[in-house]
């Protein structure tokens, strides 16, 4: 079991990424707009202001990582024998469809980690750190909500590659 866990847990997964798998738009431009709203707000917001802020956070990542996880249990209790047959005729089979989702999975699960550590941390550490903490969730937290539009983009191009195999008339031997 240990090696499974190792093999398809989530930092199995990330060390499976490649560093051009790096190279999309959530991961370029995650970091420059959380980047860029986490510093604003360090030079601009007082320290409870981002603390009320990082609440918010909290919310949405808690609510996010219940629709991830909802949308991976769906996704596998709903794929047809003949797709699963399909994706496992390819090079890396099932696991590169669902290893977008176990990433994201993770993702969403550190950020809420992360916050939870921020907002009761955030004002018995020294200036520096907490702002630093604010700046690295506003990061994370950019990152997660742009990943969960990436995982859009794969469910949407396996749909698409579904109803080609559909036209295709390839049967369907779905139990």
């Amino acid at each position: 079991m240990g090696e499974l866990r190792r093999r398809y847990g989530f930092w199995g997964t990330v060390g499976s990424y490649r560093l051009r798998d790096l190279w999309a738009p959530e991961f370029l431009f995650g970091p420059l707009i959380g980047g860029t709203i986490g510093l604003a707000l360090v030079r601009y917001a007082c320290e409870l202001n981002r603390i009320n802020l990082a609440g918010d956070y909290l919310a949405l990542s808690g609510a996010l990582l219940g629709v991830v996880f909802g949308g991976f249990a769906l996704v596998i209790a709903f794929l047809s024998d003949s797709y699963l047959r399909d994706l496992e005729r390819t090079s890396e089979g099932v696991v590169s469809f669902l290893r977008p989702f176990m990433f994201s999975t993770g993702l969403q699960a550190g950020v809420l980690l992360g916050v939870i550590a921020y907002r009761a941390a955030g004002h018995l550490v020294p200036p520096w750190v907490e702002g630093t903490g604010f700046v690295v969730i506003s990061i994370l937290f950019a990152i997660a909500l742009l990943d969960i539009v990436a995982l859009a983009r794969t469910v949407m191009l396996h749909g698409v590659a579904r109803g080609r195999a559909i036209v295709k008339g390839e049967p369907n031997n779905d139990s």
